[in-house]
C-alpha cells in the first residue's frame, strides 16, 4: 500500500470516537494491554504496554485496578494510579482510550469504552500571559497574550496567523503545555491541561521553530532513538521498524535516511523533526513555523500531508506568516499584538477584514491592515498604530456573530460557564458569579492554571532503560565526527607539550649529594680553624641554637628548599589546571546547545536524572583518556619521572570528573544556545589558578581565611593537595627526606595517604553537589513541574 496507509496501519482504531459496551465473562482477573491475548486488548494503542493493567474483583462488589509498571501510566479521573478501588462512575484512561467498568451480579465485567484516539477537542478560556515591563514608564507588567478564547474541534487543521510579534508562538506554547498562561484555562476533551499534564504527555506532539533533532545522527538512527524513548519497551523491533520506515517514506526522506541530519537542507531537517512527533501518533500536533525555509513545492506537499493527518483525526495547529496556502486550513486564528482579532474560516476572514462590505481580494492584505495600512473609506484621522488597530479588531470580533458562531456556540457548557466567570469581576458582577454553580472551582482553574493534581503514581526519578538509550545516543553523537575525536586528543597533547617546556631541574643522585655534603664538612672543619659555630651563627635563623651540624645548615641552603623541589610547583599547577580545563571545557556546551531538544523530550516525560546521567559515561571516559594521554607524554621528560604515576593520574581524573559536573552546571545556567557557556567556563576555571594555592611556594600558607574558604569549593585546591602526595610523599631518594617537613610547614599543604583519600571524597562530594545543582536548575526551567 502507499506510505501513509502503512504509517497509520498500526494506529487504526475501529471504534474511534464511538462508545461501545460489552460484557466479559467472570474471571479471577481481567488483563488490559496492547497484546491481543488480553481480556481487553488495545492492539492499536501505541502508548499502551503489552500488559498495561489488571482488574480484579474485590469483596463488596468492587473492582481493583492495578497498573503493571506501564511506561505511560494508567489514569483514573485525571490522576495517575498504581492501585486503586474503582467506582462505577470513574473514568479510566489508557492512552487515547477511556473506560468505565462495572462488576455485574453474576461476577462478569461490563466494559464501556470510547476510543478517542486522535479525537481531541481543544478549548481555551480567557488565556492571558503577563511579563515584566522592561521600560521604565508605564505599568509593571505588559500583556503579550490578552484574553484569548478558542474552541477547536477534533480533527481540525487550524492556522495561527499574524504579523511578526503578534503572539502566535506565545499562544501556541500556552495551549501545548510549554509555557503556562498567567490567567486562563486550557481544556483537552474537557480536562484541564495543566492540572493533568502528565496524562497528556503522549497525546501532544510539538515541533518548535528550532530543530529538535541531533545534527550528528542519521535520519534513521534519530527516529530509532525517539521510538525507543517514547514508545513502550515491549513494542517489538519489527513494529518499531515498520513505523520508522513508513514515517520516512511518508515524509519523502527515503533517499536521505542514511545521511547525517547536518548534511540535509533546512526543509529536510524540519521534516525529520516532524517525523519524530508522528511516530508516537499524537492526538494534538502543534507546529511552530514548520514550513519556514522550504521551497514552495515542498511546502505545499507538507501542508497537504498535514491536512490528510487532520482528516484522519489528528488536531493540528500550525503557526505561519505565509498566507497563500490559507485555503488548505479549516479555520484560522489571527493574532495581533497578543490579541485575538479573528477566528473563523479563511473565506470569512477576507470578508471580516474587507471594507464597504467587499471581501479582500487577497488574504495577504490582512497583515498590511493590522500593521496600520489605511483602508478604503477609513477615517484618515483614526489612530493607525498597530496597538490601536489590534484593539479595534479585537472589539469588532468580540461583538460579531462570528465570535458567537466559532467560540461561544462551540464551547462545551462547562467551558461556557467558566468563560462567563472570567468576564464577571468586581461588585455586582462578582456577586452574580458567586451564584453560578461551581463558580469557585472555575475561578480557581482560571487564576491558578499551574496547580497540579496529586499523582498516585510512585516517584520514579530514574529509568534504567531510558538512561541506557540516551547514553547510547550520546556516545553515537560524540563519536560521529573524526574531527571531534581528534580535538579531544589534541587538547591533552598540546597541554602536555606546554608542561614539558617548563623548567624541571635535574637533581644530583644520592651518591653525588653525599660527596657534596662531605666536601662542605671538609671546608668547614678541615682548616686551621673550625668554622662550624661561625657559619651556623651567620646562616641559620636559629643561630647557635640550631641542633643541626654546620655542614647540614650550609647544605640545606644550597640543595634543599624551593629551587630543589624534585618537581617544581609550576608543573604541579599545570597538572591541576589541565585536568580542570579539560573537564570543564568538555562539558560546558552539553546542555545549552541542545536545550530545544531537551525541553521537547522533557515534555514527553523524560527524567532529568536519565538525561544528566546519560552525559556522564562518555564525559568521564573521555576525560580519563585525556588525563592518561597528558600524563604519559609528561613522563617522557627525565625531570618528570620521580613521582607516583598512579597517584598523579587518579588525582587528575578526580579533578576532571568534578569539573565535568561543574561544567554541566554552568551549561544549565546559560540562557542562550551555547553563546555564554564557554565564557562561563573560563570565568570558573581561571580563578582556580589562584584558589589552588600553588601560585607561589608559600602562597596557600599566606592566604586569608575567607579566601581559603572560597578555595574549598574549587576542585583545584583539593586536587593540588592530592598531587602533593603523589609527587612529594615518601620519595625514593633519601636525600629528599627534607620534603616531609618542608611541604606542610612551608608550602602549607597536608599530605599523605589519609589526606589523599580524604581529598578523593571531597572531590566526589563536590561532583555530586554540582550535579544536584544542575538538576535543580533544569527542574526550575520546567514550565510544568
Amino acid at each position: 500500500g502507499n506510505a501513509q496507509a502503512k504509517h497509520f496501519s498500526f494506529h487504526l482504531q475501529t471504534s474511534k470516537g464511538r462508545s461501545i459496551a460489552l460484557n466479559i465473562p467472570r474471571k479471577s482477573a481481567w488483563n488490559l494491554g496492547r497484546w491481543e491475548g488480553n481480556d481487553i486488548p488495545l492492539p492499536f494503542e501505541s502508548s499502551a504496554s503489552a500488559l498495561h493493567a489488571v482488574l480484579t474483583p474485590q469483596n463488596g462488589n468492587r473492582l481493583q485496578l492495578t497498573d503493571k509498571g506501564s511506561l505511560n501510566g494508567t489514569w483514573v479521573n485525571g490522576r495517575r494510579v498504581t492501585r486503586t478501588l474503582l467506582e462505577p462512575t470513574d473514568a479510566v484512561t489508557i492512552g487515547g482510550t477511556v473506560f468505565h467498568f462495572e462488576l455485574l451480579s453474576d461476577g462478569g465485567l461490563r466494559v464501556s469504552r470510547r476510543d478517542c484516539g486522535e479525537d481531541i477537542a481543544l478549548e481555551c478560556i480567557a488565556l492571558t500571559r503577563k511579563v515584566p515591563n522592561r521600560s521604565r514608564d508605564g505599568a509593571r507588567t505588559i500583556r503579550i497574550l490578552d484574553d484569548v478564547s478558542l474552541a477547536i474541534r477534533p480533527g481540525e487543521f487550524v492556522g495561527l496567523l499574524g504579523p511578526s510579534g503578534a503572539g502566535k508562538s506565545t499562544l501556541l506554547k500556552a495551549i501545548n503545555g510549554y509555557n503556562p498562561p498567567s490567567y486562563g484555562c486550557v481544556l483537552l476533551n474537557g480536562v484541564p491541561l495543566y492540572r493533568c499534564f502528565d496524562m497528556f504527555r503522549t497525546t501532544i506532539g510539538y515541533v518548535p521553530q528550532d530543530d529538535i533533532v541531533h545534527a550528528d545522527l542519521t535520519v534513521e538512527s534519530s527516529l530509532h532513538y525517539v521510538a525507543q524513548l517514547r514508545l513502550p519497551g515491549d513494542l517489538s523491533l519489527d513494529q518499531r521498524n515498520e513505523l520508522i520506515d513508513a514515517t520516512i517514506e511518508t515524509l519523502g526522506l527515503s533517499h536521505v535516511r542514511a545521511s547525517r541530519i547536518r548534511d540535509l537542507s533546512g526543509g529536510q531537517r524540519k521534516r525529520v523533526s516532524i517525523g519524530c512527533e508522528l511516530i508516537t501518533r499524537p492526538g494534538l500536533l502543534y507546529l511552530d513555523e514548520p514550513t519556514s525555509g522550504l521551497d514552495p513545492s515542498t511546502e505545499e506537499k507538507l501542508m497537504h500531508h498535514f491536512r490528510s493527518l487532520a482528516r484522519r483525526g489528528t488536531t493540528i495547529l500550525i503557526t505561519t506568516h505565509i498566507l497563500y496556502n490559507l485555503d488548505l486550513l479549516d479555520r484560522v486564528v489571527i493574532m495581533s499584538r497578543g490579541r485575538l482579532v479573528f477566528f473563523g474560516t479563511p473565506e470569512e476572514a477576507r470578508t471580516f477584514f474587507g471594507s464597504n462590505g467587499k471581501p479582500l481580494e487577497s488574504a495577504t492584505r490582512i497583515f498590511d491592515i493590522l500593521e496600520g495600512e489605511l483602508q478604503e473609506g477609513a477615517d484618515p484621522k483614526q489612530d493607525r498604530s498597530p496597538n490601536a488597530v489590534a484593539a479595534h479588531y479585537q472589539r469588532k470580533y468580540a461583538e460579531s456573530d462570528l465570535y458567537r458562531k466559532h467560540v461561544l456556540n462551540e464551547l462545551a457548557p462547562t467551558s461556557q460557564e467558566m468563560l462567563a466567570v472570567s468576564r464577571e469581576t468586581g461588585g455586582k458582577a462578582q456577586a452574580t458569579a458567586s451564584q453560578r454553580p461551581n463558580a469557585s472551582e472555575h475561578r480557581t482553574l482560571l487564576e491558578k492554571p499551574l496547580r497540579k493534581s496529586k499523582s498516585g503514581a510512585p516517584w520514579r526519578p530514574f529509568s534504567p532503560r531510558n538512561w541506557l538509550t540516551l547514553t547510547r545516543r550520546h556516545v553515537a553523537i560524540k563519536s560521529a565526527s573524526l574531527k571531534q575525536i581528534a580535538f579531544y586528543l589534541a587538547v591533552p597533547l598540546v597541554l602536555a607539550l606546554v608542561t614539558l617546556s617548563l623548567r624541571s631541574p635535574a637533581l644530583p643522585d644520592d651518591a653525588e649529594l653525599a660527596k657534596i655534603k662531605e666536601s662542605i664538612a671538609q671546608q668547614i672543619h678541615g682548616g686551621p680553624y673550625d668554622l662550624g659555630d661561625t657559619m651556623k651563627g651567620l646562616l641559620s635563623p636559629k643561630g647557635l641554637e640550631d641542633p643541626r651540624p654546620a655542614e647540614d645548615v650550609v647544605f640545606a641552603l644550597k640543595h634543599e628548599g624551593i629551587p630543589n623541589l624534585p618537581t617544581p610547583l609550576s608543573v604541579l599547577l599545570m597538572f591541576v589546571m589541565t585536568a580542570i580545563f579539560m573537564g570543564t571545557l568538555l562539558s560546558c556546551l552539553e546542555l545549552s546547545t541542545e536545550r530545544a531538544i531537551y525541553q521537547r523530550e522533557r515534555m514527553a516525560n523524560q527524567k532529568i536524572a536519565d538525561y544528566l546521567g546519560s552525559k556522564l559515561p562518555f564525559l568521564f571516559l573521555t576525560t580519563a583518556i585525556q588525563c592518561l594521554v597528558f600524563i604519559v607524554i609528561c613522563r617522557f621528560k627525565p625531570g618528570l619521572r620521580d613521582f607516583d604515576l598512579v597517584g598523579a593520574y587518579l588525582a587528575m581524573v578526580a579533578m576532571a570528573w568534578a569539573s565535568v559536573a561543574l561544567g554541566l552546571f554552568l551549561s544549565a545556567l546559560d540562557p542562550t544556545p551555547g553563546q555564554f557557556s564557554v565564557i562561563l567556563a573560563i570565568v570558573a576555571v581561571l580563578p582556580q589558578l589562584v584558589l589552588s594555592g600553588g601560585l607561589a611556594p608559600d602562597f596557600y600558607q599566606g592566604m586569608p581565611g575567607v579566601m581559603k574558604a572560597i578555595a574549598a569549593v574549587s576542585p583545584a585546591r583539593w586536587g593540588l593537595e592530592m598531587l602533593m602526595t603523589a609527587f612529594y610523599w615518601h620519595p625514593e631518594r633519601t636525600a629528599l627526606s627534607w620534603l616531609e617537613s618542608f611541604v606542610p610547614e612551608t608550602i602549607g599543604f597536608a599530605y599523605g595517604t589519609k589526606v589523599y583519600l580524604k581529598d578523593v571524597g571531597v572531590l566526589a562530594l563536590q561532583g555530586v553537589l554540582w550535579l544536584l545543582l544542575c538538576a535543580m536548575v533544569l527542574r526550575r526551567q520546567d514550565a510544568v513541574k
